[in-house]
Formats: C-alpha cells, structure tokens, sequence
C-alpha cells in the first residue's frame, strides 16, 4: 500500500481539492502534492512527512496507524539525534574574565648540547656580568614619581578649597536654619511618576514569543488577530522571536523540535517528534 495513493484516493472519494486540505491544514500545496506522489525527500525531514500524514489524514478520514506503518515501509528511519545543552560548560564560557580563567602552564626546553652527558667533561657556569641600571637614571626616576604625588597632592587641594567657596554660602544657610529649628521644605505640586522611581518596574505593553530550533520544523505563527503572520522552516539552532499586542496563534509541525518561551518563561517542548501541535499564547487569546 502506498501512503500517497492512500491519501489521493481518500481525498478524491470524499471530493476535497488540495486547496481544501491546505485551507484546514494550513500545509502548502506543494507538500501536499508531494506526500500524494511519495516524495518524501523534498520534505526537510521525516519528522515533516509524518506530521504532514496525520494532519491530511485526519482531514480525509482515515487511521494514521496504518499510514504510519505503510511509511516506515516505504522510507527508511532516520535517527536525530539531539545533544542536550551542557549547562557548566555555558557557565565556564560565560566567565570572560582573565582572572577566571586557567592559563596553561608553560613549558620551556633548554637546549642542551651532547656535551653535557659526557663524564669527562665539566661543565662551569659562565660569568654573566649583573646589568645594573645608570645611577642617574634611577635618581630620574625617584624625582618623577615623587613630583606625580606632590601634584596630585595640590591638585585634590586646589579641587577642595574650589568645592568649600563655591558652597560656602549653601553650608552658612542650612547651618543657620539647623540652628534656629527650621530647615526649609521643599514640596512639588505634581504627582510622583513610576518611572522616575527606581523601585518600580516598568509592565511591557508588548507580549513576547521566543523560538528556538532543536529539529528541523515547519511553523506558522499568527498575530494580533490575523493582522500579520509569518510561516517558514525552523532550522536546528535557529532562533525567531515576536512581539505582538494582544496574542499569537502558533501552528508547530514537529513539536518535538521547537523550544518555546513566552514572556520570558520556558514552556518547553509541546509535544513528541511528528505531532502537529496549535496553541494560543497567551491561553484564551484569538491569534487568528
């Protein structure tokens, strides 16, 4: 039995147009007519093919356990395999500091002559004459730092006595009002805002969708209504994100190969490799 002829004569028994199929399925035709003729290599894998076969089957009537069989019949299984992440490894290559890191220790090779390993032969350490430095360089050097420090010593002074003048008249008011028990109040007509305070967050009026590719997927995602969308094939370590007002409709192919984060918080995976899986985000939002 071919999975294809399967589906073509399903779909014509119950007179359904591949348009149909696409308008419920929301798969393109191309693959549409793909899985009818059995050319399962055009799909990017078989993840694909086999949520492909369960949407259309679904749509004509008939039992996707039998499809899968006559699949796995048909195509040879491919294993994806998928690494999990190493999270201390993130974290070592996160510490970009130089003092974090390790530095490998050196290894230095003398160069040694055959003479060495001759009995007969004594070896004396040669006379190397101490390189010292010139005495008045060094005068020169003990003069210049010791010049820096008086500069800067003048300058914090100079910088000081400024600071007192220029405030001296603000210190003579306060200190008097301290004094005589009454230090000015200074009140403002208009209302605090949040975002002049640094304690209180800021909401976001958008909400955020996050999508990162852990297998080849095909993905549809709708938003604010219908007002937009964007449907495309999520490539393994490919990432996507949206922002949307209101709400999005997500259509995920191969649920078992996209990690979704909504507003900053992981949902995960939503489903097993090969199900076609449609949510709305946030639950209870019109995304189309």
């Amino acid at each position: 039995m071919s999975v294809g002829s399967e589906l073509r004569r399903a779909r014509e028994g119950r007179k359904i147009s591949l348009q149909a199929v696409c308008d419920k399925t929301r798969i393109p035709v191309k693959y549409l007519e793909a899985l009818e003729e059995d050319h399962f290599d055009l799909f990017p894998s078989q993840a694909h093919a086999k949520g492909f076969i369960r949407a259309y089957a679904k749509v004509v009537g008939l039992e996707t356990a039998d499809l899968m069989k006559a699949f796995k019949t048909q195509v040879e299984p491919v294993v994806a395999k998928i690494t999990p992440p190493n999270p201390e490894s993130e974290i070592s290559s996160g510490l970009s500091f130089p003092f974090f890191k390790k530095k490998p220790q050196l290894i230095r090779r003398e160069r040694i002559s055959d003479e060495a390993f001759d009995p007969d032969v004594e070896m004396e350490a040669p006379d190397l004459p101490a390189r010292r430095a010139p005495a008045a360089s060094l005068t020169r050097r003990r003069l210049g730092r010791g010049a820096q420090a008086i500069l800067l010593r003048v300058t914090f002074l100079l910088l000081l006595i400024g600071a007192l003048v220029w405030m001296g008249p603000s210190v003579k008011r306060l200190a008097a009002g301290a004094w005589h028990g009454s230090i000015p109040t200074f009140t403002s007509s208009k209302p605090a805002s949040s975002a002049l305070l640094p304690g209180l967050p800021i909401k976001d009026k958008y909400q955020h969708l996050i999508l990162k590719g852990l297998d080849q997927s095909w993905i549809l995602v709708t938003m604010d209504g219908g007002q937009s969308s964007s449907e495309f094939d999520l490539a393994p370590g490919e990432v996507k994100s949206y922002r949307a007002l209101q709400g999005f409709k997500v259509k995920i192919g191969n649920a078992g190969g996209v990690d979704v984060r909504f507003n900053g918080k992981p949902l995960g995976v939503l489903g097993t490799t090969g199900q076609v899986v449609e949510i709305s985000l946030p639950p209870g939002a019109s995304g189309s």
